[in-house]
């Protein structure tokens, strides 16, 4: 039976940035992104036995097929956001009512920051009828206990890249039909670089 992962981003859109380049949208969705939100779930829930073993399974696969909707394209426009909460420190003799004072609580209003660092969100827009990237392993042999301890832990991953890029993520038991559907397949000399899965990588994260 093959091993599909299907990876549905429940707003549509995709935000995640290249590796090596923040303004550069990361499509389609590398197979170490998916393994790395695999494992934070998995150490986020206790490290359980059956699903580290789960996960050491899914290394030893290989690349996977990897099938995408026809996605858009979106620029990447830079937006200004406040840096981490700032702290008043220590007040010492001042006055409640100076102005060093008033400077220093005015530091924690976000409204009144002027120290907003530049950031970018590159992203990816899936059509409205099909928002779900899919893993697909066609020749794996996975044991029923490893299936069933990978559908757990995949169904407690929340967002795949940025924290606003929500999903909802499953395993199928079949390969979808290509109708509609890219496929991205391993190639030596493929023209897309892909970070993949690799033996030893849970231990590395």
């Amino acid at each position: 039976m093959p091993l599909v992962i299907a990876c549905e981003f429940l707003t549509g859109i995709c935000v995640a940035a290249a590796h090596g380049d923040r303004d550069r949208a990361e499509w389609p969705p590398h197979p170490a992104r998916l393994y790395s939100a695999l494992v934070a779930s998995w150490a986020d829930a206790g490290e359980p036995d059956d699903e580290r073993t789960a996960l050491d399974v899914l290394e030893q696969l290989g690349p996977p097929v990897i099938m995408t909707p026809a996605a858009g394209r979106r620029d990447v426009a830079t937006q200004y956001v406040p840096p981490n909460d700032a702290s008043i420190g220590k007040l010492g003799s001042a006055l409640p009512g100076s102005a060093k004072v008033l400077k220093a609580a005015a530091a924690v209003v976000p409204a009144l920051r002027s120290n907003r660092q530049p950031r970018t969100f590159p992203s990816t827009p899936l059509p409205d009828d099909d928002a779900t990237v899919r893993f697909a392993w066609p020749d794996a042999t996975v044991d029923p206990a490893a299936r069933i301890a990978l559908a757990q832990v995949a169904a407690r991953v929340s967002y795949l890249g940025h924290s606003s890029s929500l999903v909802r993520i499953a395993l199928e038991d079949a390969v979808p039909t290509t109708n509609g559907l890219q496929q991205w397949r391993p190639m030596p000399e493929g023209p897309t670089q892909v970070r993949v899965i690799t033996p030893g990588r849970r231990q590395t994260l």
